[in-house]
């Protein structure tokens, strides 16, 4: 029971070559663990609770942290100035975003430790995975189409480099 692996498949490092792409592919990685954030508030006590919650928080704690900082250290900088109000809308939302995103990793945690689900894991999953889908929507929306139009071939090898540097 607890001993049980899950997993969801890191995209192939060799997708980096294309940034934008990369980020996509991650945005709908992300989506299908947020299912499982979902599923997992739904059924805290199924069989493969322990494993999926050991997945997430890996998710929470390690991955998402680093596709975070690919966003905001090598998308946005190579954004046009009319990126600003979306960037702004985005950063606006960060706080209440981090606090969701805190709240579910607490409680992740608890379930991976073997305890029981704290009262507020359905409240606290929900929170989060509505902000994060209102936030990978409104940058698959407006950031990138403005990330196509402005970022060349020689800023799109740069972005690939700082995000494989990243993940070493």
């Amino acid at each position: 029971m607890g001993g049980r692996k899950a997993r969801i498949e890191a995209l192939p490092e060799a997708l980096l070559a294309e940034p934008l792409d990369f980020l996509l592919a991650e945005h709908a990685r992300q989506r299908a663990l947020l299912g499982h954030v979902e599923r997992l508030a739904r059924q805290p006590r199924g069989a493969a609770k322990t494993a999926i919650a050991r997945l997430l928080l890996t998710w929470l704690e390690r991955e998402l942290p680093l596709h975070l900082a690919d966003e905001r250290l090598s998308l946005r900088p190579r954004l046009g100035a009319d990126a600003a109000p979306a960037v702004a809308a985005l950063d606006a939302e960060e706080a209440r975003f981090d606090a969701a995103r805190e709240a579910l990793r607490m409680n992740l945690a608890r379930i991976a430790e073997g305890q029981p689900p704290a009262p507020d894991l359905a409240e606290s999953s929900a929170a989060f995975a509505s902000a994060y889908r209102r936030r990978m929507a409104e940058e698959e929306r407006t950031l990138f189409p403005l990330a196509r139009r402005d970022i060349g071939p020689a800023a799109a090898r740069a972005m690939a480099r700082e995000m494989a540097a990243r993940r070493r």
